[in-house]
């Protein structure tokens, strides 16, 4: 038997070929394989260290730092999950944009036209306080910048100042009126891709370190044709040419 060192690139490549099986035994096997030829060492490192649910929250057990402690002991130093509105905050951006949406609709449904100077002062109404609440300090410097292009009298200029933001009824001008609707409609509209990579890094950390087969790459052209030539380079030198 050959004991025939893959390089990484040849290693991706078989993952990458497996994966498309669409078998985790396989993939399994595949990776275990990879692990013992020596390109994947630090695959499932830390399955060792996982330590079996106690039966009961009083139970003790070793863990991995040496010390004894209960099931309940170990939860409470873990470090508390952050705090998540999205339920709220998603269920706020759905209801004013169902607000502002049936707003609109008295204009095209028959029968609504009555009510339609209503729904105009409602809209109005919301697109002022979300405006007020969340670009104040916006509108607040344009103001300014206004009156001292336009007003050469010094006291008057200070009597057409807005009024500073923390003296504005129900903290209008520092995004609490508003704010869960905003954070909302970003939540719907909007991508957040260092969460999304923080959460795939996370992810794949925590399936490789613990031997789980849910490895992936994607191929492409430059990757085939870069194991092409290293391959080629490699068989090559062993030849000695």
């Amino acid at each position: 038997e050959k004991r025939l060192v893959a390089s990484p690139r040849s290693i991706m490549a078989l993952i990458d070929a497996t994966v498309k099986a669409q078998d985790a035994p396989t993939l399994a096997s595949v990776m275990s394989l990879c692990t013992r030829n020596g390109g994947a060492t630090a695959y499932g490192c830390c399955l060792a260290d996982v330590q079996p649910l106690p039966a009961t929250p009083q139970t003790r057990v070793k863990c991995p730092d040496g010390t004894t402690k209960t099931r309940q002991e170990r939860l409470e130093e873990i470090t508390p999950i952050p705090s998540d509105d999205r339920v709220s905050e998603v269920a706020s951006a759905l209801s004013a944009m169902a607000v502002a949406g049936t707003c609109e609709l008295t204009d095209f449904v028959p029968g609504l036209e009555s009510v339609s100077p209503a729904a105009h002062v409602i809209l109005t109404a919301m697109l002022a306080v979300g405006l007020l609440d969340n670009c104040y300090d916006l509108l607040q410097s344009a103001s300014n910048l206004a009156v001292q292009q336009a007003v050469d009298n010094e006291a008057l200029k200070k009597n057409l100042k807005m009024p500073a933001k923390e003296s504005l009824p129900f903290g209008l001008g520092t995004g609490q009126a508003t704010g869960q609707v905003v954070r909302g409609a970003s939540r719907l509209f909007t991508m957040d891709p260092v969460r999304d990579a923080k959460t795939e890094a996370a992810a794949l950390f925590v399936a490789y370190s613990l031997g789980l087969p849910v490895f992936c790459f994607r191929s492409n052209s430059l990757e085939a044709s870069v194991l092409a030539v290293e391959n080629s380079e490699t068989f090559l030198s062993d030849l000695g040419l």
